[in-house]
């Protein structure tokens, strides 16, 4: 079985550092909103279910 939990560790590690790289000017404002929001869903599974689980194939985090 994958390790889902070491897989959302990597993956919120660099969506974040990405984040902190981009320089705040309005061409990054909205791939920043799309990843910020990604991360919060991500967190907000985390905690709620008390377990990773993968993403529904339709998800789409640019509506959030």
């Amino acid at each position: 079985m994958p390790d889902y939990q070491k897989m959302y560790y990597i993956l919120c590690a660099a969506a974040s550092e990405a984040i902190d790289q981009m320089p705040d000017m309005p061409a990054n404002q909205e791939a920043r909103r799309i990843l910020l929001g990604a991360l919060d869903k991500a967190e907000e599974l985390y905690i709620n279910e008390g377990k990773l689980v993968p993403f529904p194939k339709d998800t789409n985090v640019k509506n959030s």
